[in-house]
């Protein structure tokens, strides 16, 4: 646990500081604000709704290559 954490804070450390840049670089210098903003909505979004996504239902369990029966079994309990 504390190795997955230690390379998540590694790459946030690494990531964080190019991501601006990078939009910046790839962006045209019309539609620059907007790329930046879309940049960080797409960041939000994914921060605040992928920890709930997979527990959403089977077939969010599917999408994930997860076997929704045998989650069922390996947790004992049924879904409708």
């Amino acid at each position: 646990m504390f190795t997955f954490t230690g390379l998540f804070g590694l790459g946030e450390t690494f990531m964080s500081p190019t991501m601006a840049p990078l939009v910046n670089s790839l962006a045209d210098e019309r539609v620059r604000g907007r790329a930046n903003s879309l940049s960080g909505m797409a960041n939000s979004l994914a921060l605040s709704d992928r920890p709930r996504a997979p527990t959403q239902s089977p077939a969010s369990e599917a999408r994930l290559g997860l076997d929704p029966a045998s989650a069922r079994r390996q947790h004992g309990r049924a879904r409708i």
